[in-house]
């Protein structure tokens, strides 16, 4: 528990206890003191659905039945500490998810593994979406959902309910975004809808 001392408060506390982003607020009327009961930030799960995108083009060219392309729904950890997406092989395997690459990864524990870049994968939560690639990391017991990912579709870890939400309410924001073409650069802005 930590405190701070307010000297001559003229602050006005409507209730003895208040709830924070930093925990439950305790304000000692007598002493002038706020205590602050800090929150232990628990783990954070999101149910995903994982799919094979290269599947969904093939399905929306007509080449696969819509119910052949290849998916997964999964419990996933919400980690702020991860960058992108990580998935373990087994899942990447029944994904059917190509390999695009490697790069090192610092892991929570400190140590540094070599984890596979494998994609594209579309990933959703509600009816927010994300399409990219996905770290394969060995040993990986349950799948993560990353920074990139959140940011992506625009969600934040509420860290009073410790639960997923929207960042900025019902609406996805728009962002910029810059394409190389033929012709050069071009600008252009993307607004995330929700899907109909």
């Amino acid at each position: 528990m930590t405190f701070v001392t307010f000297f001559k408060a003229k602050t006005h506390f409507h209730a003895v206890y208040r709830q924070s982003p930093f925990g439950l607020l305790r304000f000692d009327k007598k002493r002038y003191t706020l205590f602050v009961e800090r929150l232990d930030m628990g783990h954070v799960h999101a149910e995903i659905t994982l799919k094979n995108a290269l599947d969904m083009g093939y399905a929306l060219d007509g080449h696969i039945k819509e119910e052949e392309v290849r998916s997964l729904t999964v419990k996933a950890l919400v980690d702020t500490g991860a960058t992108r997406l990580c998935i373990s092989e087994e899942m990447r395997q029944k994904l059917g998810l190509r390999i695009v690459g490697s790069k090192l990864a610092n892991m929570a524990n400190g140590t540094v593994v070599k984890s596979q870049l494998a994609g594209p994968v579309e990933l959703t939560w509600k009816e927010r979406f994300f399409t990219g690639d996905a770290a394969v990391v060995p040993g990986l017991e349950k799948p993560l959902l990353g920074v990139i990912p959140l940011e992506a579709m625009d969600l934040a870890v509420n860290p009073v309910t410790q639960e997923l939400e929207y960042a900025h309410g019902d609406d996805w924001v728009e962002y910029p975004m810059s394409l190389f073409t033929d012709q050069g650069w071009a600008s252009f802005y993307i607004r995330n809808p929700p899907v109909s």
